[in-house]
């Protein structure tokens, strides 16, 4: 295989922090792909997953928020859920966009 000096600086850097050589590097990417079990993304699809993996800890924060709502007092309850749902909105609509253009990047496949 032949690499421009571009090509080559990206393979030996990912090959430094897995911790071995550049051609075995290599060799355990391309094994991998040809068995299916890697999965090469484009940096907007590796974007997006990331900002679905930051949107279901958001949810998980939320839904520990509205468990500590339930049990507080009814006097502070109403603005604290209202503030709450708020943010629950928000998030949702985040990870609906995200999905969405997830799915219209699939469907242009």
């Amino acid at each position: 295989m032949r690499f421009s000096d571009q090509e080559m600086a990206a393979v030996t850097a990912a090959a430094s922090r897995a911790g071995v050589a550049p051609a075995a590097y290599v060799a355990e990417k391309a094994v991998a792909v040809a068995r299916g079990e890697l999965a090469p993304l484009p940096a907007d699809e590796r974007e997006r997953l990331r900002i679905l993996l930051i949107t279901r800890e958001q949810l998980q924060q939320i839904g520990a928020t509205l468990d500590r709502i339930a049990a507080a007092s009814p006097s502070n309850a109403t603005e604290k859920l209202a503030a709450t749902l708020e943010q629950v909105e928000q998030t949702v609509r985040r990870l609906d966009e995200t999905v969405a253009g997830l799915l219209r990047r699939q469907e242009g496949r």
